[in-house]
């Protein structure tokens, strides 16, 4: 079978609900993945198997017209080794013999990959890993309320996370800011508190109940739209020592920082 190149990249992935730790888990991601059209199909059974352009036309239309039959008269289909489409009914009767509606009930069609196809295709890929380019969110520098960079930070601090990308969503629960346990297993606590939230910049409040020892600093968030949440970890980490009773910490203390609504 000739093999075909999959482009993937590494990337640090937070699993939503699970146990957060001091190492970050990382997944692989289809890198630089384009949609191949009809067009695109149409050429490609052109060039790979010398057919005209006008029968590889006719079979895809055929297939989809014969699909679209089958389903109407409440068959399943299924296309050996590749995909099973099956049609199910969609909506509620009030009555045993009431009859259908066009307006309240729908054919609705699911689909189930075969798993030979799967197999197929794991036999088919070469893979060669490449450097994401696709945007992320990066923290750079995490400042104190008077604009100096910070290690060590008291409960109830405010701070300033400065970097790229830092875009978030605060009425979302999966995005924010997120202190994760440095030396120690234990679930990550999300940042309530924000001050203005920008993508180069986000202002919070350290949890008051927050305990001393390491911690991580988390963005998430997702890009674009994207229903999968990307994540940045600050590269040092933010160690929570006692309350310190000096000035500056005092006026950051008693700065006003609330949820949005």
């Amino acid at each position: 079978m000739p093999k075909s190149t999959l482009h993937y990249s590494i990337e640090p992935f937070t699993a939503i609900g699970a146990e957060d730790s001091a190492e970050p888990t990382y997944i692989g991601r289809v890198a630089n993945s384009q949609t191949i059209n009809e067009k695109a199909l149409v050429q490609r059974l052109v060039d790979r198997y010398g057919v005209s352009e006008a029968a590889a036309k006719t079979v895809l239309l055929g297939l989809r017209n014969e699909v679209e039959i089958a389903m109407a008269e409440g068959n399943r289909v299924n296309l050996d080794g590749f995909v099973q489409f099956f049609p199910s009914i969609q909506g509620t009767f009030s009555k045993k013999l009431e009859r259908a509606d066009r307006k309240r009930h729908k054919v609705s069609v699911s689909t189930r990959l075969a798993p030979k196809l799967h197999k197929d295709i794991n036999a088919r890929v070469r893979w060669k890993r490449v450097v994401s380019t696709s945007p992320r969110p990066h923290i750079s520098r995490i400042l104190t309320y008077d604009m100096n960079e910070v290690e060590v930070a008291n409960p109830g601090m405010i701070l300033t996370l400065q970097g790229r990308h830092l875009k978030i969503d605060p009425k979302d629960s999966e995005e924010g800011v997120f202190i994760v346990p440095g030396q120690r297993k234990g679930s990550a606590l999300r940042i309530e508190s924000y001050g203005p939230v920008q993508p180069t910049s986000i202002i919070f409040q350290i949890p008051a109940e927050l305990t001393q020892g390491d911690y991580h600093i988390e963005v998430r968030n997702r890009m674009r739209n994207s229903k999968r949440l990307s994540t940045a970890r600050y590269a040092n980490k933010l160690t929570i020592s006692k309350p310190s009773k000096d000035k500056a910490t005092r006026k950051a203390a008693k700065s006003k920082v609330t949820s949005p609504r």
